[in-house]
């Protein structure tokens, strides 16, 4: 589902599914929403009164092969370096 002018337009799949229906066959239901593939829209009275959309699957919490985080030992300056408080000077303090 994506929000566009304050609108929402549905790329997934919306099934509609009543109070009673989901009462019965919550399990159902969520598993369904785990798949990833479909929206759920519930109904009272024939009438919609939410859409249970799935959750977006957490990205890699690692940083790509091509990151320069992997070059570090290579990029970083030959020699004793900086302290972290000469570092903290450096970023924070005004000059």
């Amino acid at each position: 589902m994506t929000k566009a002018n304050n609108k929402f337009t549905f790329k997934l799949k919306v099934k509609t599914v009543s109070m009673l229906e989901f009462r019965r066959h919550a399990a159902r239901v969520l598993a369904l929403l785990r798949t990833g593939k479909e929206v759920v829209r519930l109904t009272y009275r024939g009438q919609p009164i939410a859409d249970l959309v799935p959750v977006k699957k957490p990205q890699s919490k690692r940083p790509p092969k091509n990151d320069p985080f992997y070059l570090l030992t290579e990029l970083s300056a030959k020699g004793p370096g900086l302290t972290n408080e000469q570092i903290d000077r450096l970023l924070y303090e005004q000059p």
